[in-house]
């Protein structure tokens, strides 16, 4: 189950948020495996693309927007474009374009 907590410390002025992106990830990688013939990304992509989509999720939960959260990282290496969506309903998904080899 993917979560999305908020927390408060009493009588200190911190507040925070933690996410957890387990069925949504799982999901998400699924869905590109088949519709790629098994052509995955490589893992240093996926952790890049699973950090943008908490990332992503994070901002979205605390902010007044009926919309969607676009984060998009350009890139001159083998990595191209990598963008993570994230719907006003916590929605997900995301995307990477990859020439070459990732290292």
């Amino acid at each position: 189950m993917s979560e999305l907590h908020k927390f408060l410390f009493d009588g200190l002025p911190v507040r925070g948020a933690i996410v957890r992106l387990t069925d949504a990830w799982t999901e998400i990688l699924a869905r590109r495996k088949a519709n790629t013939e098994g052509n995955d990304w490589p893992l240093p992509v996926r952790e890049l693309l699973g950090e943008m989509a908490a990332a992503g999720a994070l901002m979205q939960a605390n902010i007044k927007f009926n919309g969607a959260l676009v984060l998009q990282i350009f890139g001159d290496g083998p990595v191209k474009v990598a963008v993570a969506e994230v719907q006003h309903d916590l929605s997900l998904r995301v995307t990477a374009k990859v020439v070459g080899e990732v290292q």
